[in-house]
């Protein structure tokens, strides 16, 4: 046996629930011996970078006075290299916080690809902190996208799959309550209430 499978550890399970795409670029999940491919399933996702500043606006570029009235920039012109400009509120309720209150505010831009130093220094006056979260956020639509199932195969369910119709934190709990019923349904023998059993007679409804 070659040394890096000698690692390797077998598990068996009664129902497996996928929670993350299965597109190449964005799983490393290898699926074997099974009769059709897995991964690719769905569109490509838009690359997305979430820039976080913490400094002070450069006021002249969008011709304001004073940071109340800085704007929340939303930018559709491709050929600008970010998407949108906007001030990060901090999630706790910070009024009475005079020390964090008198520190340079955090912003949230929006771009394709990381803020270089140059960018950085035109879009701010002045920083102190730059923080950086590269991801793949937005699926890809056309209008011949075919949606994807629930059931990949018989007791292996997949979360994302209502990603082809809709990307949302809302349509994932809606997805993650449809496939937690579908095993409930499968492990209790309640046949009934699934649509989809292509172990069983090999039919897929279209509906949900």
């Amino acid at each position: 046996m070659e040394e890096h499978l000698a690692s390797k550890s077998t598990k068996e399970y009664d129902i497996v629930i996928i929670a993350t795409p299965l597109h190449k670029g964005s799983s490393n999940i290898k699926f074997e011996n099974f009769p059709a491919p897995f991964i690719s399933q769905g569109p490509q996702y838009y690359r997305t970078v979430a820039n976080f500043v913490q400094g002070k606006p450069n006021l002249k570029l969008y011709n304001c006075d004073n940071l109340n009235d800085f704007p929340c920039v939303m930018v559709i012109n491709p050929e600008v290299y970010y998407r949108s400009f906007c001030t990060n509120s901090p999630v706790q309720d910070s009024s009475n916080n005079k020390v964090q209150n008198q520190a340079p505010l955090v912003y949230k831009v929006f771009s394709d690809e990381p803020l270089t130093h140059a960018q950085t220094t035109t879009l701010f006056e002045s920083h102190d902190t730059v923080k950086t979260v590269d991801w793949l956020a937005y699926p890809r639509y056309n209008s011949s996208e075919e949606l994807s199932t629930f059931q990949l195969y018989n007791r292996l369910f997949y979360v994302n799959a209502i990603e082809q119709a809709a990307s949302a934190m809302e349509m994932s709990t809606i997805a993650g309550h449809n496939v937690a019923l579908l095993a409930y349904n499968w492990w209790n023998g309640i046949i009934e209430k699934i649509d989809e059993l292509p172990e069983l007679d090999g039919q897929v409804k279209s509906e949900l």
